[in-house]
């Protein structure tokens, strides 16, 4: 196993007690028969068994339909300002409901992250095992 591996394997290590924290606040806002996959999930990171390309995948599916509640909290404004070259410009902001989950979240996309990392590593090894040989 190559060290940015060992490392990232780690990073994930690191992640779980905050994502564990967030999917337990997070399930709260998705619908009574999704809420069965936070609740698995978190059995999987107790268990340390997240480190396979179906469990990113698998949180990934989780992860969409919280995507789509902040989406759906985004809000467009027009700012005016006189002394703006052009006068005004265009700002996207959440709405605070939005705002608040994507903070949430935030534990559980680094989490996201690092498990891509750690798969493209993997991959990484793999090729350059069979170039190798």
């Amino acid at each position: 196993m190559s060290e940015p591996l060992q490392s990232a394997l780690l990073a994930v290590i690191e992640l779980v007690p905050a994502a564990k924290s967030a999917l337990a606040e997070a399930g709260a806002h998705l619908d009574a028969s999704q809420r069965k996959a936070p609740f698995k999930f978190s059995g999987k990171l107790d268990d340390g068994k997240v480190f396979h390309d179906r469990d990113l995948e698998e949180l990934e599916r989780l992860l969409k339909p919280l995507q789509k509640i902040i989406r759906d909290g985004e809000r467009t404004e027009v700012i005016v300002d006189e002394g703006y070259v052009d006068e005004s410009w265009i700002q996207t902001i959440l709405i605070p409901e939005a705002r608040e989950l994507q903070e949430t979240c935030a534990p559980l996309f680094q989490l996201r992250d690092a498990l891509r990392h750690v798969r493209d590593l993997r991959r990484v090894d793999r090729i350059y095992s069979q170039l190798a040989h």
